[in-house]
């Protein structure tokens, strides 16, 4: 497990914790089915955790409800360039915490941006890395 910061648009300082890999039940939580290759064979679990931020850079309080929706990136490449990555849209900008299933084994990247009412959309966080095993 990897701690890292966020910055929201014009917002301040989150944190987001990648915790668990491996097989899974459903949780609950929001979730999305990554689609392997056609060779991949995959069934591991990536669980993204994070706080939303409580300020803006300006130094202006950020209600939850400013905040719209999240967009996730991951992939195999450790740069996370667009050309090689998923991007997943979080619609529900209260949630932190959602799922990535059907990962084949081998080291994820995954990297988180928050985007407020306005469609403003906060820099990228530090990217965290996961080694997901075969089960």
């Amino acid at each position: 497990m990897k701690l890292m910061k966020m910055v929201i648009g014009i917002a301040v300082l989150a944190s987001m914790l990648l915790t668990a890999c491996g097989g899974g039940g459903s949780s609950g939580m929001p979730q999305h089915k990554h689609v392997a290759g056609a060779s991949g064979k995959g069934g591991g679990v990536a669980t993204l955790r994070w706080q939303a931020p409580g300020q803006r850079m300006s130094g202006e309080s950020l209600k939850m409800a400013d905040i719209e929706s999240y967009r996730l990136r991951y992939g195999q490449e450790s740069d996370l360039s667009e050309s090689s990555s998923t991007d997943v849209m979080i619609q529900d900008g209260q949630g932190m915490a959602f799922r990535v299933t059907g990962l084949p084994p081998g080291t994820w990247y995954f990297s988180i941006r928050a985007v407020d009412h306005r469609g403003w959309a906060g820099p990228w966080s530090e990217i965290v890395g996961k080694e997901i095993v075969a089960n």
